[in-house]
């Protein structure tokens, strides 16, 4: 219900608002499926185990006339390799655009996964040169796990076809758990609308009804974008994105 009132109310306050200015468009947009999985296992009632991640994601970006005025919609499914269940993450960004690649933003959305559920809003920015991209963001979370969070993001086109980079995410929570990672990422662009992405790092963490690690971990993904931008302006958000296994 919580993740309905969400979308619902920023949707139609999106299309409410473009009817009055101006005509709302799709101008962009990216699907996207990645595997994330830690180096080693680690052993869970006497066994081992992977701790992994799959998840296929999807972005839809629309424009409100010329306002620079915008909103984009994020949903994503998770399966964990350990926990053998599927996570739900929708996220709603309403945006900004300005001159020189810049872009302002905040969000709300929900993530959830099993008897877990987290509410997760902020603000966020974001920026690409054509040379030099980088984003960061400052996340508040809500319902059964609850804190605050940031993370920050940057690449460096090193070849015009190859992108270069790192990512850091840390969330503190209110009972004393917490989580991060740490990444140095790689994307290549096979063609104008197609890419492949790798990323190499370590995590830790200790969630309540997840569990604990502090491991090496990896992953790739395969992303399809479309529209103007060629993708979305900004990256998915939430609690479940930190967690590169579970």
């Amino acid at each position: 219900m919580k993740l309905t009132k969400i979308l619902g109310f920023t949707a139609l306050a999106v299309l409410a608002f473009g009817q009055a200015r101006a005509q709302v468009e799709v101008t962009s947009g990216e699907l996207r499926l990645g595997h994330e999985r830690f180096l080693d296992d680690v052993v869970v009632n006497g066994d081992e185990e992977v701790l992994s991640r799959t998840s296929l994601e999807g972005a839809l970006e629309i424009g409100i006339g010329y306002s620079g005025l915008g909103a984009q919609f994020d949903l994503g499914l998770d399966r964990a390799g350990l926990l053998d269940d599927t996570g739900v993450n929708a996220t709603v960004h309403g945006l900004y655009s300005l001159p020189d690649g810049v872009t302002l933003g905040v969000f709300a959305g929900h993530d959830g996964f099993g008897s877990l559920d987290s509410t997760h809003y902020g603000i966020e920015g974001a920026f690409d040169t054509g040379l030099i991209s980088g984003e960061g963001y400052l996340m508040g979370l809500a319902d059964d796990v609850s804190g605050s969070a940031f993370g920050i993001q940057g690449g460096y086109r090193v070849l015009p076809s190859l992108q270069v980079g790192a990512r850091l995410d840390r969330a503190n929570l209110d009972d004393g758990a917490d989580a991060s990672r740490f990444g140095l990422t790689a994307d290549y662009d096979v063609t104008e609308s197609f890419s492949i992405g790798a990323e190499l790092g370590v995590a830790d963490g200790d969630l309540p009804g997840i569990g604990s690690a502090d491991e090496g971990y990896i992953g790739v993904q395969a992303t399809v974008g479309f529209g103007d931008k060629g993708g979305s302006s900004f990256d998915r958000r939430g609690l479940l994105d930190i967690l590169p296994g579970f």
